[in-house]
């Protein structure tokens, strides 16, 4: 019975022992890659396509946040020495690394700031996602995806009073009807089928966005929800308005 504990132990130290190294180990090469990243996002800000280049695959692409795919080529031809006077500072946050055999998977956002003489400006965040590839003992950069995040918007004051006018149904289609309501100084809106409420926030008097962490129409924060008026100025539909397309919900009696 004293052997068999004694088995026992010793194969749970020896598997803690060995996800403790594995976990290390992860750790290790993730800080390596963000060092390497490090590294090349700097050369691109410095103009040094000497010291980018060699972490980059010439098979390399990159999917940009217009959704334009461009080249190891192409992105060394936008290669120049920085104004003089401008100057960035960047940092990595929100670090993933995902490694299997000779392929390894890293999505960071960069947090970065600039400045033009004595101006200042904080640059939109930006989710970068890369893939390498490892070749003769090094690691390197085989594709990547940026992409922003959606810029923050403010809301303006209004008069909540006027709120009433938007109360009511409105409908897509027979399966789609969404219902505005109102609960003291706020507007809200919810899809018939779900009982979940997203707050409208007013970027005006008659249009509205929610926060982009509900998940309510907003995906990259560019969507908005605009009541529509007739002539006499009673409201008769809801523009759901994103990316240059308008879909439209007529008010039901």
């Amino acid at each position: 019975m004293k052997k068999i504990f004694f088995s026992t132990s010793w194969l749970l130290i020896h598997f803690l022992g060995t996800a403790q190294s594995q976990d290390k180990a992860d750790t290790v090469f993730a800080r390596e890659l963000s060092q390497l990243a490090y590294k090349r996002i700097e050369a691109f800000d410095l103009g040094d396509t000497s010291i980018w280049s060699r972490y980059v695959a010439n098979s390399y692409i990159i999917a940009t946040p217009t959704g334009k795919v461009i080249t190891k080529v192409d992105v060394m031809k936008g290669f120049g020495p920085p104004t003089q006077g401008y100057k960035d500072v960047f940092q990595f946050e929100d670090v993933h690394v995902i490694k299997d055999s000779n392929v390894a998977v890293m999505s960071y956002k960069i947090k970065e700031h600039e400045w033009w003489g004595n101006q200042h400006n904080d640059v939109q965040d930006l989710r970068k996602t890369d893939i390498y590839i490892q070749k003769d003992g090094s690691w390197l950069l085989l594709a990547s995806h940026e992409t922003f995040y959606p810029l923050a918007r403010k809301a303006v004051n209004t008069i909540p009073i006027k709120y009433d006018r938007y109360i009511g149904q409105y409908q897509v289609m027979p399966a789609l009807v969404f219902s505005i309501s109102r609960e003291n100084n706020k507007l809200f809106i919810h899809e018939n089928t779900n009982t979940n409420k997203f707050e409208l926030l007013p970027l005006s008097n008659n249009v509205f966005f929610c926060q982009p962490d509900t998940g309510f129409f907003n995906e990259g924060g560019v969507g908005v929800v605009a009541f529509v008026s007739d002539k006499k100025g009673k409201v008769q539909s809801i523009a759901f308005r994103r990316y240059g397309a308008e879909t439209k919900a007529q008010r039901m009696k």
